[in-house]
């Protein structure tokens, strides 16, 4: 699992893969970080979850998002 959030202290570093799981209704992804500790985070901040299909066709070329 790669965290792709660009601002997160952690960006483009890889990590073990432990768990994905719904947490009072935030989808949350759980890893080992380099301590070998249980961390977690937004799934929407790792490379779990695919790209958004609207912001792949648009390719840079729309400002604004249909739910925006």
């Amino acid at each position: 699992m790669r965290v792709t959030h660009p601002f997160h202290p952690l960006a483009d570093q890889e990590f073990d893969f432990a768990k994905r799981r719904k947490s009072w209704g935030a989808d949350m992804v759980y890893f080992y970080d380099q301590a070998g500790e249980l961390a977690w985070l937004p799934a929407a901040w790792t490379d779990v979850v695919g790209r958004d299909p609207f912001v792949v066709v648009a390719a840079g070329r729309s400002a604004f998002h249909i739910e925006g």
